[in-house]
Formats: C-alpha cells, sequence, structure tokens
C-alpha cells in the first residue's frame, strides 16, 4: 500500500505541474533552439562524461526561432538525456542534431544504446508510471511528451533492441513578433 500511495502522491505532483502548463503559466520567448541545446550540453557535459558518454551536436545554420518556456524545455531535454545515459551503461555517444523539415524546427537526441522493445516503446508515454528501470519513476519521457505538448510540439520516439534510440522533437516556427503585437483592441482605440 505504502508503494501505491507514493504512486498517488507522485500522480498529484504531476497533475499539479501540468495544471500548471495548462493553465497558461509558462514563459514563452522566441529563442534560438541551438543556443538552448548549447547551454543544455555545458550543463549536462560532466554527468555525460561520468558516465562515459560524448555528446555531439549537429546544429542546423538556418533555423528559425521557437517559442520556449526555457526552464520547462531544459527539464524535458535532462529526462530525455537522463534516460539516454541509462541505457548506455558501458558509456556511448549521444548526438543532439538540429534541422528545419517541412516547415517545423526539429531537435533530435539519438543515443547508441540497447535500444528497446516494441513492447517497451508502446508503453514508452502511455502509462505514466511505467519504467524498465528498477528504481525508475517512469515519470520521465510522459512528463517530456506533456511539456512538448504544451509548446504546440510533439515528440516520437525510434528504437529497437540493440540499435540505440532517436527520440525527435518537432517543434513550430515562433510566430513572427508583429502578429503577436497587433492588438485590435488597441488599434480600434486609437481609429476611435
Amino acid at each position: 500500500h505504502t508503494l501505491q500511495r507514493e504512486c498517488e502522491h507522485l500522480e498529484t505532483i504531476l497533475e499539479d505541474f501540468l495544471r500548471f502548463v495548462r493553465v497558461g503559466e509558462m514563459h514563452l520567448e522566441p529563442v534560438d533552439l541551438n543556443d538552448q541545446v548549447r547551454q543544455f550540453i555545458d550543463f549536462y557535459q560532466p554527468e555525460a562524461r561520468a558516465a562515459g558518454v560524448e555528446i555531439s551536436p549537429h546544429l542546423a545554420t538556418d533555423l528559425p526561432p521557437v517559442s520556449l518556456d526555457e526552464t520547462l524545455f531544459r527539464q524535458a531535454l535532462f529526462n530525455i538525456a537522463r534516460n539516454a545515459l541509462q541505457a548506455m551503461p558501458k558509456g556511448g555517444l549521444l548526438e543532439l542534431q538540429t534541422r528545419v523539415l517541412e516547415g517545423r524546427v526539429l531537435l533530435e537526441l539519438i543515443d547508441n544504446g540497447q535500444g528497446m522493445t516494441p513492447e517497451t516503446l508502446q508503453n514508452l508515454f502511455r502509462k505514466v508510471f511505467f519504467s524498465t528501470k528498477a528504481n525508475g519513476t517512469g515519470l520521465g519521457l510522459p512528463t517530456v511528451r506533456r511539456i512538448v505538448e504544451a509548446h504546440s510540439g510533439s515528440v516520437s520516439v525510434d528504437s529497437a533492441p540493440g540499435r540505440g534510440t532517436r527520440v525527435t522533437i518537432s517543434l513550430p516556427p515562433a510566430a513572427p513578433v508583429a502578429a503577436i503585437s497587433a492588438h485590435p483592441t488597441a488599434a480600434s482605440a486609437v481609429a476611435a
């Protein structure tokens, strides 16, 4: 019963956190995704190095800005990177790639770890407390998905045993500043 209570407690925390996200308490700002990735790598490098994992960025030069809540987005990246490290117990390579595809801005995190079975992949986002790790809470990737969706983005995972894992985050480009600042009521007040 203690475990169940603990899970319910975690679920409450998660729900509170997600409600906070849904209410629009996010501080979205147009930012350069490459800058965010570079800052994240600087922040995460010591943990990766300690685990024998090399981080390799491949950042496209032509990215339009995206609207991010930097703190929340960093949390999502941290969750994905932590999963990647756990999939590479003997060390390995984690690549972070940015590119534009069909008008969307993509960030891919690719590890050469153990990979996942089709069953694991199926349960990855669906079950909040699904985890293949003995001490995992399973909160990592469902939280990632909700954070990304709160940014009007989507996240997908491609993986197979022995082939590593690719997590792809797809984001819309930031709206032009002019579109945000055009306030119809203000304009009509001036006209009046």
